[in-house]
């Protein structure tokens, strides 16, 4: 393995990783205000990963990814009296 290979390993590893740490701390909060494990969490969690599934094989990344001119910034601006 090259470099870049042993790169790409390390970050889907930590991409992997920090939707792990979300679930976990999804559950965590759930459990320290509930005092029960709330298993749909899990099951919002299987509609989202379908969802992102389906959008990855219907529409590509590339033609959403393009940057688009916003307004919100400019009226964000001036609705502060400058």
């Amino acid at each position: 393995m090259d470099a870049g290979q042993i790169g790409l390993v390390l970050l889907t590893g930590l991409q992997v990783g920090a939707v792990y740490v979300l679930i976990a701390l999804g559950l965590t909060l759930i459990f320290g205000t509930l005092g029960m494990v709330n298993f749909a969490h899990g099951a919002l969690f299987m509609v989202g990963a379908y969802a992102a599934w389906f959008l990855s094989q219907h529409h590509s990344y590339w033609s959403r990814s393009r940057p688009r001119p916003s307004c919100s910034s400019s009226s964000a601006s001036s609705s502060n009296g400058g």
